[in-house]
């Protein structure tokens, strides 16, 4: 990877920013010497107490505490972390990370001050961390200095060095420290870090949800600055406004922007009325906005205050004003905040260049409509990925471009393609258009920024490739723009659409960097295209400028020659066909979606089945056209294709597609031969009925409540009758609120929901389990359980919120026989709408964790349908009686690692090994850098990242190759430090 920086215009100044802020959630406040005189009071630090570092840089090292600290609500007694990066930290976990981030961010560091996190370094001999105590007890004071100390490498000065302290206060009333930042010299002579501007002042919680920024890359630091962190005690009345959500940043006219705020009650009484008053003026003054909103706040409570959306009519700079007013406020420094925003005008078409070309976007009524670029049907160009990589890909058409025909295009992970000549690098500096420092040939940008098709962040990243027949697709999917920021909030989609009449389409999905804002939906990038003499082009943004103009999601812009010509082309037609699909009952309908546009409107568009059934559309949503084909079973084969005709009766046909029905209502055998089938398997004579039988005595049933509000489990319950099951014979079962029950009576609850894999060994086991998941009671939620002594049934029954999705009542059961004669179980589903699919289970497992079945398990099958309300699953084994010795079940030879990747240690998990055994981890090039000998059976090794000698290794891809017997697996491991 490149490390660099680019210089459009120096100003060295030192911002002045607001002398008071916060407070954060949790209560902190920063005050600073702008605010409060005297507040400066530099400690000379005592060179006898030296911290020492492995090395110069990225490390980190420790300094005993003299007294506890309690710090956002935890005490801390034993030591701190000081990283020469300029972290002190109550916690290791990357206390020692270089790259600054803004605060709160829930990634490591976390429970840390930053005083000064930057990408810093010593100096042999000049730089020194030390460490003190100065006073007498109960008023000591813990001081860590930084003294002379630089920024990394060529940006630092050595004649320039930076010094300063942070001071911990003693609290012996048990109430949270003060902590004091003091700055001697906050300069160290670089005009791009100078004084703060590439660092982070703040502190953060321990779970990084929670912090206080005092300011992020901005130049905030003076000689002589202090900034004191404090949280304050008081009595009575006091509501703070914790923050504005919005509005802020940049919009757009015509957006409908949200308007919210957060506020507290971080006084001692509860509050019937706390009225909230947003205001909203323009640069004149006038107000444009003005809403107020009442709130009831309990003892310690937040809310967020949602008005009604603000719809601006102009442009401009607009001041944002937010106040909670209460009577008798104890602390009025938190009663309001204020911000403000920009407003920018939109600019919605462009042109003509002197070629004649020009832009329409989605918001101009002559525009194109957005499609999603079809990535599901889309083909991978294998030599596309990585960082800075191009290559040519030949067109199914000769394309049109400024007049010269082109049969293949170059294509670049940086967002852009280009015709004509080998342009000899992948260009990832972005430059204005027209511009002779691109590419050559031609070029369309339209992502055009220092971009990384990352796989090994992201396996499914890639640069596609789509042919219609009458248009062609180049789709970058899941990339990361900058290349620097490989996180998944950040990737982002979109494809260009040639069609063979010389027009150019651009399409959005998610131009959504949150890590990176300055690349934020476009703002470091290059959209347009040039001529290929780099003399002439189209510019629709260069680095966020116009700033109206930012890339919207699900946004498009066409490129319209001066002469297209006659439309003779059909629409085109884009469709992720999959071979593998369900149907939905009761009417068993297959629903398929095809995304059909054209540059003139789509007049009509239709499903063909095998033998010639047409069906017309059963809804269209913009480009996506919806067909329902009812009729079809599990195990039917559906051979289809689509047409569409645009306005101008042209017609195209898209490829023929075929997916086969699977079956989730049938399933089994496991090892020991139980099966399931559901109500809908109509055409399997075991299938069930659905039979609810209420037993809430609280709807008139028979059943008595569970009391396990204080507990997750239940105590044993003991029936009347024989259950076998698996490995035994229950006569008695314990029950869990998250939707499982288990002959096992010593079973613990374990996860709220299942985890990876399945069957597991860990407990839970000997589970049956309608609706595995986290279940909470909610304000009339229940268990209910009931033994039929005549007809030898026992019933669970759970009514139940599900806390990770819906807030509907859940409601099913569990039927066990218990007359022995077989292993039958049922669950019946009353109302299971909107239950989190990815952490839920209907399964059975045995008594060891290594047999089992599964109805659904975390969301497999995916996309089917199963299972819905009315409906009913049985599981059976008719011939099992009852078992006097367990079976012998193999465990097989198997290879794991979690977490993956991972930062310091990695548990690689061993199962079913022979002696003898043996574990090597090897490097990319094939070097084994660490070995591990095993014993038979289960082994559990923890890798922390280091050689043999125990020296830590460099992040990258790592191999783990287990030995055992003939037989070798391999698992791929992924170092990030």
């Amino acid at each position: 990877m490149r490390f660099f920086r680019v210089l459009f215009a120096i100003v060295l100044f030192t911002t002045i920013i607001s002398a008071v802020g916060g407070p954060d959630d949790y209560g902190y406040y920063w005050v600073d010497d702008l605010d409060s005189t005297g507040l400066f009071d530099w400690i000379e630090p005592d060179t006898t107490n030296v911290i020492v570092f492995p090395g110069t840089d990225d490390e980190y090292s420790t300094a005993p505490l003299p007294f506890p600290v309690k710090f956002y609500g935890i005490t801390y007694t034993v030591e701190v972390y000081v990283s020469t990066n300029c972290a002190l930290g109550f916690d290791d976990r990357s206390i020692d990370a270089y790259s600054n981030q803004p605060i709160p961010t829930g990634s490591m560091p976390n429970s840390a001050l930053f005083p000064y996190w930057d990408d810093m370094s010593m100096i042999d001999s000049i730089s020194h961390a030390y460490y003190q105590t100065e006073d007498t007890a109960p008023n000591r004071k813990f001081i860590v200095t930084w003294s002379n100390w630089f920024f990394l490498g060529e940006y630092g000065d050595p004649e320039d060095p930076l010094t300063f302290q942070v001071i911990i206060y003693e609290n012996a009333t048990g109430r949270d420290n003060e902590i004091k930042f003091q700055y001697f010299d906050p300069y160290g002579g670089e005009i791009f870090d100078a004084n703060g501007v590439g660092a982070t002042i703040g502190i953060e919680s321990e779970d990084g949800i929670d912090g206080l920024e005092y300011s992020y890359n901005v130049a905030s630091l003076d000689s002589g600055r202090a900034i004191l962190f404090n949280k304050p005690f008081f009595m009575g009345h006091d509501c703070a406004l914790n923050s504005i959500i919005s509005p802020s940043g940049s919009h757009v006219i015509g957006d409908s922007i949200e308007v919210a705020a957060v506020v507290s009650n971080r006084g001692t009484l509860d509050e019937s009325s706390v009225p909230v008053t947003m205001v909203i003026v323009d640069s004149t003054s006038d107000t444009v906005y003005n809403e107020t909103a009442i709130t009831a706040l309990t003892v310690g409570e937040m809310d967020t205050i949602e008005f009604i959306d603000w719809m601006p009519t102009e442009g401009g700079e607009f001041n944002v004003y937010c106040e909670v007013s209460v009577a008798s406020d104890s602390i009025t420094i938190n009663d309001s905040r204020s911000t403000s925003t920009t407003v920018w005008s939109h600019i919605s078409s462009g042109g003509p260049d002197s070629a004649g070309y020009r832009w329409f976007d989605s918001f101009d009524p002559s525009g194109p409509i957005y499609v999603a670029p079809p990535f599901d049907s889309a083909i991978d160009v294998p030599e596309l990925f990585g960082d800075d990589e191009y290559t040519q890909i030949e067109l199914p058409f000769t394309f049109n471009f400024y007049g010269e025909d082109f049969d293949s295009i170059w294509v670049s992970t940086n967002g852009w393609a280009a015709f004509g000549a080998d342009p000899l690098s992948a260009y990832y500096s972005n430059d204005s258009i027209p511009d002779v420092g691109g590419p050559d040939g031609g070029m369309l940008a339209i992502f055009w920024d220092d971009c990384d098709v990352d796989t090994a962040f992201d396996a499914t990243a890639s640069i596609k490739t789509y042919d219609t027949g009458a248009s062609f697709w180049i789709i970058w999917y899941n990339i990361y723009c900058p290349y620097t920021f490989s996180d998944p909030t950040g990737q982002v989609t979109f494809g260009i659409h040639l069609f063979s009449n010389g027009i150019i389409e651009y399409h959005y999905l998610d131009m959504h960097t949150p890590e990176a804002p300055l690349h934020d939906y476009g703002g470091q990038a290059t959209v347009g295209m040039e001529n290929p003499g780099e003399t002439d082009g189209l510019l629709y943004e260069y680095n966020g400028f116009p700033p109206g103009n930012p890339l919207f999601d699900n946004f498009a812009i066409r490129f319209l020659p001066p002469s297209a010509g006659p439309d003779t082309v059909g629409p085109s037609i884009a469709h992720a066909g999959v071979t593998e699909n369900y149907s939905e009952p009761p009417d068993f309908c297959l629903h398929l979606t095809a995304q059909i546009s054209d540059y003139n409107a789509v007049a009509a568009g239709s499903l063909y089945i095998e033998g010639g059934i047409a069906l017309a559309p059963e809804s269209v949503t913009g480009s996506n056209y919806s067909f329902s084909l009812c009729g079809v079973y599990p195990g039917d084969t559906v051979w289809y294709h689509f047409t569409a005709c645009d306005t101008l009766g042209n017609c195209s046909e898209s490829m023929e597609y075929y997916t086969i029905i699977q079956n989730p209502h049938n399933g089994g055998p496991d090892m020991i031969d139980y099966k399931f089938v559901d109500s809908w398997a109509t055409w399997d004579t075991m299938a069930p009925a659905y039979n609810w039988f209420e037993i809430n005595p609280d709807s008139g049933g028979p059943g008595m409540h569970l009391d396990i509000s204080t507990e997750i489990v239940s105590d044993p319950i003991i029936v009347g009758g024989a259950f076998p099951f698996y490995a035994d014979v229950a006569n008695s079962f314990v029950i869990c609120k998250n939707g499982w029950i288990s002959t096992d009576t010593t079973a613990s609850a374990g996860d709220p929901y299942p985890e990876d894999p399945f069957p597991d060994p860990a407990s839970p086991n000997a589970i049956i389990a309608p609706l595995w998941t986290y279940l909470v009671y909610g304000s009339n939620g229940s268990i209910s359980y009931f033994e039929d002594h005549s007809a030898q049934l026992f019933y669970v029954q759970w009514e139940m919120f599900d806390s990770t999705g819906t807030d509907e009542l859940l409601q099913f059961q569990t039927v066990i026989d218990l007359s022995g004669d077989g292993s039958w179980i049922i669950f019946y589903y009353k109302n299971v709408d909107g239950y989190n699919r990815d952490f839920s289970a209907a399964i059975i497992e045995d008594q060891y964790g290594v047999d089992g079945l599964s109805y659904f398990y975390m969301d497999d099958p995916s996309g089917s349908y199963v299972p819905k309300n009315s409906t009913a699953v049985l599981f059976y084994n008719p011939t099992l009686y009852g078992i006097d010795e367990k079976p012998e079940l193999p465990e097989e030879l198997s290879i794991s690692a979690y977490p993956n990747p991972f930062n310091n240690a990695v548990s690689i998990d061993v199962r079913g090994a022979e002696a003898s055994s043996r574990l090597d981890i090897f490097d990319i090039s094939g070097r084994v850098v660490n070995s591990f000998d095993l014993e038979g059976g289960k082994n559990r090794i923890i890798w922390q990242g280091d050689n043999q000698t125990g020296e830590g290794l460099s992040s990258g891809i790592y191999f783990a190759r287990l030995i055992s017997g003939e037989k070798i697996l391999k698992e791929r491991l992924l170092l990030l430090k």
